[in-house]
């Protein structure tokens, strides 16, 4: 994990900075986390932004909806609260970018709130 004050581009010769809390480079499993978005969240924030960038790399997708259903279920499964998991959600996307952008994010955040008030722990016994 690399720990800096912004993500920033390495796909160009920019260095610009990329407005997210962390990524990960899909090709070595590097998570780089931007310490100016973390100091902002909350401990169930960040370890839904890990879970969320792990499961990028270990199911090698690019699917962001899978990756928060993962890491919402892992979160719920080792215990957070459903509220601390909604609370993380909302946070996440409150910066949204352009109209497109936030227009997904609120389709995407409906279906994590559906997603966690209808999550049952069926699998407490095999943590």
């Amino acid at each position: 994990m690399v720990f800096s004050d912004y993500v920033r581009s390495w796909e160009d010769q920019t260095n610009a900075i990329i407005y997210t809390p962390a990524r990960v480079n899909h090709t070595n499993g590097i998570v780089e986390v931007s310490k100016y978005y973390f100091d902002q969240l909350t401990i169930t924030n960040r370890f839904m932004i890990l879970l969320h960038e792990f499961t990028h790399f270990y199911y090698n997708t690019k699917d962001e909806l899978a990756c928060d259903l993962m890491a919402c279920n892992i979160c719920l499964m080792l215990g957070f609260s459903k509220t601390e998991c909604m609370y993380a959600i909302a946070r996440l996307f409150d910066y949204c970018g352009t109209d497109q952008q936030c227009k997904a994010f609120i389709e995407r955040k409906k279906q994590l709130i559906d997603f966690i008030n209808n999550w049952t722990n069926e699998h407490e016994t095999t943590i």
